[in-house]
Parts: structure tokens; C-alpha cells; sequence
């Protein structure tokens, strides 16, 4: 009877058909099965809901939708503009900007839930949302200056939580605008062990003591920076792949992104094949790369590359377990994660022996629900003090889009600062990539190269920053917004030159 419901509920593609083999399970347990595979299945939906939602709202009220957006498909700017048109869509509906007026905050309820969400909710939900549109493909993602520093004063503790924990969907997912369906899944958020109440390590052990070992796993936490991907049969893109980043549909906007899809163009055979061969999954890797994506952790170079670390099904949402994703890198011969074969008082009396530099900590999964479990002296360097107001440090975590764990490990007293850099970046960030997509949409279309070039030199800047990043956008070449490789070296973008910018910005002619 137990095997008869738990095959019902879990289907042909979900991880819960590994609980058909445990013949000791209990009423009790069997409940927490289900609600739990609810939970996965439920917060997977509700992401597209509030989609389809938030289309139907603008469209009402404006007679447009979010295909509109799609009309931007010509402007190459990693979302800003995508962005920027939501702002004019919400000046149409003559609705306040989220600075909100006291009428639209008494419609404002974190508690509710995500099916029940007001006007008032949508837009200031949306409103800690960031976007990068390719054609028909949005990705999603949260935006972590928002919600680390103006969340705060509507008095949220947790905004993970908020709305059914519809915002833990909101990392880099990508939705498909003309079917309305998931084109890549990646993992939702995870948390640090015992950064929330149900992350606490007591928690977490009577959820392994609920769930019995043979379900528990605990793999490597690369320190690296995620790329996901999905066969989508589709020409546009490589050998029919539709890859992204953490944050970025587009290699100009996205180094990890640029150096990725050229690795798998020379060393990518066997990803393409692995790939190719399950349709419905979201692979979901780790790149590797010391020299041009820096990180705490030392990797040898032989070390470099993509390292499968899960695989999701994009229609329900359900994640296989590590045991299986290793068995599918295996079967390519495609790299992936370590698997420990350990208890979780062996994993906490190992973290001390490793320094920062060696190893970052591990994931626990235990039947889907994942936890981050650090080293300390990974965490340590993360918290140092004089790092925490170095520029130089917060724009790498920018560029490696990992910014988030960042700001969360630091102190409180360093957050703050910390943000305003953020934000500072954020803004040259945004103000750059819109000058650029100006500019090159003001190239005549058919234009030969030599009158593209006489035009571009003809830009006014001020500042040099302008001119190159045109040129390499009418060229094809990657557009280095934060960050610009020399050779074998990488060098990140001084805060000198953002203030430089935005203090001339003003002054150039539109």
C-alpha cells in the first residue's frame, strides 16, 4: 500500500520513487514525504503563475504584455532595458513607484498566499526582480541589492519566506513568454546550515532522522560560479542548447557565460551528447575557472571546467539526487561533484581541517531539501573585515554572481557599505549597457563596416568608456562592462572609473 501511494504521487521522472524501496516507513513519515514533494511541486508552479499573472495585469491595464517586451529582442544589454521597459509599462498604469503611497501599502500582505497576491503585492514583488530577455526567453532573477537593503524597512525578517517562498524560484530561472513554460529549472535557494530556523542544525537532524541515511547525501561545494542548460532543439543556439548563467542570457553581459560556451566549444562533446540524450532536465553546473573567474578556493588548472552538480525536470520540478547525477556525468564521462559517504556529525568535525583555500564545505541533500554547509575559514575570509570594504573583492562577487552569499555572510556593521558598492556597481552597470544600446541602434541598419566605424567615432564620450563597448557590440565581440581580459590576466573595473562616469553622465548629450 505504502509503495502503491508513493508511486502515484511521485510519477515517472521524481525523485520520490526511490522511497517505493522502503518497506519500514510509517504513516507519520509517509505524510512528510508527501508534503514535502508538495512543497517542491508547489513553489515550482507558482513562479509561472505569477507570470502568467503579472501578464494579465499589464495587458489589462495597458493594452500591452510581456510580449511587448520581446519587441527589445535587438537590444543586447543582459536585461536593463527589459527592466526599464517594466518601469514604463507601471507609468502607464499611473501607478506609484514602490517609494509607495500609503493607500497602496495597506494593500501590501507578505503573508499571503502567492494565488491571493494583490496589485499592490505584484508590483513590489516585481519590483526586487532583475530580467535578461533573449527573444522569447526571460530569465528571472531576484535582485539582491533590493531586497538586502529596501526590504528592510517594511519590517521583513526572512524575505525568503515571503509569499509562499515565491522569490526562492527567482534564481535564474527562464521562462519560455510564448508557451508560458519553463525553458531552463535550476535549483531554487538554498540557505546556509543554521541561517534560518528550519536550516538550524537541530533542525536539519531531525529532518535526516525523518528521513533515514539511505536518503541523505552530502556532496562537494565547488566554489565556482553556476551555468545551466537544456536541448531545446534549437538552432539559435549551441547545437540546439539553450545555455545561461547565473543572471545572463548573453555572452557579451556574462564573462562565466563567454567562457563557458567556449570551453564547450573545444572541450564539449560529451556535455552536448549528456545533454542532448534527456530534453526534459535542466543540467546544472559549476564552472571552474581560476585564472578568469577567481575564487576563495585554489583549483589546479588541469582542475578547470564544467563540473555537473544536479539535474531538475522542468516540467514538475522534481531533483534527482546526487547518486544519479554522477551516475548520468559518469555514462558521458562528463565531470562532476564528489560524493562523501558520510554521517553529519563526521561532515561538522571535518570542516575545521580544511583551510579557506582548500575547500568551501559541502551541500546536504536530504530527499531534495538542501542545505549549505560552510568551512569556517572559508567563511572567515568571506568576513574579513578589510575584504568586506575592498571594491575590488564585492565586484568580483558581482561579476561571479554569487554577490548574495557574499552580503549575507558579511557582519552587520559591514553590510551596509558593502551594498552601497553594490549599488554603485548595479547603477554604472545599467546606465553603461543602455548608453551602448543607444548608440548601436542609431547605426543604420545594412550599413557598411567603414560607415559603422566613421559613426561610432563620432560618439560623444567624455569619458573612453563608450566607443569600444559599441565597436565590440556592432562587432560581435563581448562587451566588458565590469570586467576586460588582457591576455592571460583579468582586470576588474576601478570604482575610480564608475565615479568618473557617473559624475560626466549627466553631461553627454542624449
Amino acid at each position: 500500500m505504502k509503495q502503491a501511494l508513493i508511486f502515484k504521487l511521485g510519477g515517472k521522472n521524481i525523485v520520490w520513487e526511490g522511497c517505493v524501496m522502503r518497506r519500514d516507513l510509517e504513516m507519520d513519515e509517509i505524510c512528510e514525504i508527501i508534503r514535502d514533494f508538495r512543497r517542491e511541486k508547489r513553489r515550482c508552479a507558482q513562479l509561472l503563475y505569477f507570470m502568467n499573472r503579472l501578464e494579465g495585469l499589464y495587458k489589462t491595464a495597458t493594452g500591452k504584455s510581456f510580449r511587448y517586451l520581446r519587441k527589445l529582442d535587438r537590444v543586447r544589454n543582459g536585461g536593463n532595458i527589459v527592466k526599464e521597459a517594466l518601469l514604463d509599462i507601471r507609468g502607464a498604469m499611473q501607478k506609484p513607484d514602490i517609494e509607495i503611497s500609503d493607500d497602496l501599502c495597506a494593500d501590501i500582505d507578505f503573508g499571503r498566499d502567492w494565488k491571493q497576491m494583490s496589485l499592490a503585492d505584484m508590483e513590489l514583488f516585481n519590483s526586487c526582480l532583475k530580467y535578461s530577455l533573449l527573444d522569447e526567453f526571460l530569465l528571472i532573477h531576484y535582485d539582491d541589492t533590493v531586497m538586502w537593503r529596501d526590504w528592510a524597512k517594511y519590517g521583513i525578517e526572512d524575505v525568503w519566506g515571503i509569499y509562499g517562498g515565491l522569490l526562492q524560484e527567482c534564481r535564474s530561472a527562464v521562462v519560455n513568454l510564448d508557451t508560458m513554460e519553463y525553458a531552463l529549472l535550476p535549483y531554487a535557494k538554498f540557505r546556509n546550515l543554521n541561517e534560518a530556523p528550519e536550516y538550524s542544525q537541530e533542525a536539519v537532524t531531525e529532518r535526516i532522522a525523518r528521513a533515514g541515511n539511505a536518503f541523505v547525501e552530502f556532496s562537494d561545494k565547488l566554489d565556482g560560479s553556476m551555468i545551466q542548460m537544456r536541448y531545446l532543439s534549437d538552432d539559435r543556439f549551441w547545437k540546439g542548447i539553450l545555455v545561461a548563467s547565473s543572471g545572463s542570457l548573453y555572452p557579451q553581459t556574462s564573462r562565466q557565460l563567454a567562457d563557458a560556451l567556449a570551453y564547450l566549444q573545444t572541450s564539449g562533446e560529451q556535455i552536448r551528447r549528456m545533454v542532448q540524450a534527456e530534453p526534459y532536465l535542466t543540467f546544472i553546473f559549476e564552472w571552474i575557472d581560476g585564472k578568469n573567474d577567481p575564487h576563495i578556493v585554489h583549483y589546479d588548472e588541469k582542475d578547470f571546467g564544467l563540473y555537473l552538480i544536479g539535474l531538475r525536470d522542468y516540467e514538475n520540478g522534481s531533483q534527482w539526487p546526487y547518486d544519479r547525477v554522477i551516475k548520468t556525468a559518469e555514462k558521458f564521462g562528463v565531470k562532476h561533484t564528489r560524493v562523501y559517504s558520510m554521517r553529519l556529525d563526521e561532515v561538522m568535525e571535518s570542516l575545521d581541517k580544511f583551510s579557506g583555500a582548500e575547500k568551501e564545505g559541502y551541500v546536504l541533500n536530504v530527499d531534495g531539501f538542501l542545505v549549505k554547509i560552510k568551512c569556517p575559514d572559508f567563511v572567515g575570509l568571506m568576513k574579513n573585515a578589510e575584504a568586506s570594504r575592498s571594491f575590488n573583492t564585492i565586484i568580483r562577487y558581482v561579476v561571479s554572481g554569487t554577490i548574495d552569499d557574499y552580503i549575507a555572510a558579511l557582519p552587520d556593521g559591514y553590510r551596509q557599505d558593502a551594498l552601497e558598492k553594490v549599488r554603485k556597481i548595479r547603477q554604472y552597470e545599467q546606465a553603461v549597457l543602455s548608453r551602448v544600446e543607444a548608440e548601436f541602434q542609431k547605426i543604420p541598419a545594412g550599413a557598411d563596416r567603414k560607415t559603422a566605424m566613421i559613426q561610432i567615432d563620432e560618439i560623444p564620450d567624455g569619458t573612453g568608456v563608450i566607443k569600444g563597448m559599441v565597436r565590440a557590440r556592432y562587432l560581435g565581440k563581448e562587451v566588458g562592462i565590469l570586467v576586460k581580459k588582457k591576455g592571460e590576466s583579468v582586470q576588474y573595473l576601478r570604482e575610480s572609473d564608475i565615479d568618473r562616469y557617473l559624475g560626466l553622465e549627466c553631461a553627454l548629450p542624449e
